[in-house]
Formats: C-alpha cells, structure tokens, sequence
C-alpha cells in the first residue's frame, strides 16, 4: 500500500467521522417535548402502551378492540 492510498483511506474515515459527530449533533433533540394538553398525552401512552402489549404478547381480542370495521 503506498502513501497516496493511506492518505485517501485517512481521508474518508475522517470524513465519515465527522459527518457522523455533526449529523448526530444536528438531528438531536436539544429539549424536551412539552405537551398542549397534559391529559390528551396521557390518554395517548396509556392506549399506546396497551395497543403495543397486546400485539407483544399476541392477544388478538385486546387488538381487536382498536379497530373498526365500517358497515
């Protein structure tokens, strides 16, 4: 391996470094959410919650009750 091809080979994983440092940088979430409406979000992860252990634990009644079927 000569020195031009060490060099290309430093140059991209420097690159690939720091566009991993700034993209994770630029895409973080620098505070935390706040909701409108306290109740509503509660509302939302509870059902959310019970949605998702259903389908976790394979109870299809529970599921069931989540949709509707329009007549």
């Amino acid at each position: 391996m000569n020195i031009f091809t060490k060099k290309i080979i430093g140059v991209r994983s420097f690159s690939i470094l720091i566009c991993s440092v700034l993209g994770s940088a630029a895409f973080s979430q620098t505070k935390s959410y706040t909701p409108v409406s306290r109740e509503l979000y509660h509302t939302i992860m509870e059902r959310d919650s019970t949605l998702f252990s259903a389908a976790n634990s394979g109870d299809i009644d529970k599921l069931k009750t989540f949709f509707h079927q329009r007549p």
